[in-house]
């Protein structure tokens, strides 16, 4: 057995980052830099260092092979259970360089195998938690990471009416009811987060659908080649884990440039407008684009 210490990596990639994009005012998913730079990036490169040739994870996701022999990603087999969004943002070569075992089995069966296998734990509780906060809230590890002092500041509606107080933007996320302590004539959601104003905007929960998204920072999992940029492509989006992935229409968004148009690389920045609105649209979410069970791409929403 080896163990490899990525204490410091982990700190300044994933930490730095979930802090970091708390404070700008968005809701970050670490699970997929962690897995992008720590499980996928660090890790393989130092089994490579000790002599291996490729690394296998748990994660219930399949992969096969195009005609080109690029690797490509897709859906695991157990609905409940496939974890394709959280892997949508690694490159060719790290799923290249990666075996998935699990990915042609539901949840189940893999317990039963153990079981006749005599492996245990056959059964562990699963945490949706992130990982390295443990005994405090978002909030309050921020804090202790930083030493920052947040500002307590209004609770407006939409139309600007002030109804409440918040403990400091750094306590929310777009979507949350809980903890809001405002009240009205049905419950509020936190809509949107002013950082400049060090304001929180509520809504009814109809006030929180939206039919349209940026996405930068976008991974391709597909090439280029197969997308025809003067059409929009119909796709299937999923904008957080939890979520089911809606039908939509894809096109590179006015910030794409000329030589992206021209299909000489892929658009970095692009436009998803869904068939029907979906709720609580978060910015610092990954947005993840399906053909079918094929993944085409993923971004971060802006």
């Amino acid at each position: 057995m080896h163990c490899v210490d990525f204490k410091e990596l982990f700190e300044k990639h994933v930490v730095n980052y979930f802090i970091d994009t708390y404070r700008k005012g968005s809701t970050p998913n670490p699970c997929l830099v962690c897995n992008h730079k720590i499980k996928f990036g660090a890790l393989y490169d130092a089994a490579v260092k000790l002599g291996a040739d490729t690394i296998a994870t748990g994660h219930y996701i399949r992969t096969e092979r195009d005609d080109e022999e690029n690797p490509v990603l897709l859906k695991g087999l157990d609905s409940l259970k496939e974890q394709s969004y959280f892997l949508s943002m690694l490159s060719h070569r790290q799923l290249k360089n990666t075996l998935f075992p699990l990915g042609e089995y539901t949840k189940q069966e893999v317990i039963e195998i153990a079981s006749e296998n005599h492996l245990v734990p056959l059964e562990k509780k699963e945490s949706q938690d992130i990982c390295f906060i443990h005994d405090s809230t978002f909030a309050e590890f921020i804090v202790s990471k930083t030493g920052m002092k947040f500002t307590p500041g209004d609770i407006v509606t939409t139309d600007n009416k002030v109804v409440g107080r918040h403990r400091g933007l750094h306590c929310y996320t777009i979507g949350q009811r809980r903890g809001l302590n405002c009240p009205g004539p049905e419950p509020y959601y936190v809509k949107s987060i002013d950082m400049i104003n060090n304001r929180l905007i509520v809504g009814f929960r109809k006030e929180l659908y939206s039919d349209t998204l940026n996405v930068r920072n976008v991974n391709w999992l597909s090439p280029c080649t197969e997308f025809s940029w003067d059409k929009p492509m119909k796709v299937m989006t999923k904008i957080r884990y939890s979520h089911t992935d809606a039908p939509s229409t894809l096109f590179p968004s006015s910030e794409s440039t000329a030589e992206t148009l021209n299909k000489t690389t892929c658009p970095n920045h692009i436009k998803i407008i869904f068939d029907s609105p979906q709720f609580a649209v978060t910015p610092g979410q990954g947005a993840v684009f399906y053909k079918e069970d094929k993944v085409i791409g993923a971004g971060i929403i802006q």
